[in-house]
């Protein structure tokens, strides 16, 4: 079934060709009118954050137990980097991982994250990305058939040394 309206098509047959070309020019015109307005400052809906680790305490503003509930309060995608070098000793487990997430440390000699024989380091949840680099993760020990991450999500590791992480297998 064919919807015709009357005096449609003979609308369009006469409008000018100058006229159709005049009608599209003021579009262009306007858009782009539009988009200088915003001189690129609008901001996506999402867009990824970096969160810089810049204490080796194990808790506060600044530490890596910061910059990860920072990251799992926002909708993923984050990186995590460290303006410092040294040692971050760990008194207990890290948030778990729940949010994407790329931690890129300065080096496996440079940065070190020491467990302190306890507990693992993280938890990584189902379905979550997490890209791991440039750093030492040591004296992880558990009672789980896990060592120093639990890792339930997706996990690509570069650059990082595992030393002295102790997995006991307890029934």
């Amino acid at each position: 079934m064919a919807v015709h309206l009357p005096g449609a098509y003979e609308f369009m047959r006469s409008l000018n060709r100058n006229v159709l070309i005049s009608i599209v020019l003021s579009v262009l015109v306007t858009l782009s009118l539009f988009a200088s307005t915003f001189n690129g400052s609008v901001r996506p809906a999402y867009a990824a954050n970096n969160y810089v680790v810049s204490s080796l305490n194990d808790i506060g503003s600044g530490s890596l137990r910061d910059a990860i509930t920072q990251v799992n309060g926002g909708a993923g995608g984050d990186t995590i980097t460290f303006s410092v070098t040294g040692t971050i000793l760990l008194n207990s487990t890290l948030p778990d991982l729940s949010k994407n997430v790329t931690i890129t440390g300065p080096g496996a000699s440079l940065l070190t994250i020491d467990g302190s024989n306890a507990n693992r380091l993280v938890w990584i949840a189902g379905n979550v990305i997490v890209n791991l680099s440039g750093l030492t993760i040591t004296h992880f020990t558990t009672n789980l058939n896990i060592s120093a991450i639990a890792n339930d999500g997706i996990l690509s590791v570069r650059d990082v040394v595992f030393s002295n992480n102790i997995s006991k297998n307890v029934n």
